[in-house]
């Protein structure tokens, strides 16, 4: 089992903080679909990725000085944010 939540701003000026409180909520939500693995990426407004993982829960992810950078971006300059949960069925947690 696995999950995965998204985001897609209709403002052009992006996403807000609002937004991004959603998001965290609706990951934790979903890592009911796994708990081995999370990871985010985001789209800015000029259409370059930005991507974040690690081998744990979403909380996890949220404690780490790399999520408050990513989630300042994504409050200022990105268009669309997406994570994933994985539940490791085949293969190591990565």
């Amino acid at each position: 089992m696995c999950g995965i939540v998204g985001m897609i701003s209709k403002s052009t000026s992006g996403l807000f903080s609002t937004d991004m409180d959603f998001f965290q909520n609706m990951l934790v939500c979903d890592s009911l679909r796994g708990e081995d693995s999370t990871g985010v990426f985001g789209i800015y407004q000029n259409r370059q990725a930005a991507t974040l993982k690690v081998a744990a829960e979403p909380h996890m992810l949220f404690r780490c000085e790399e999520w408050q950078d990513f989630r300042t971006k994504a409050a200022q300059s990105m268009q669309i944010v997406v994570g994933h949960n994985r539940y490791a069925t085949r293969g190591a947690v990565c």
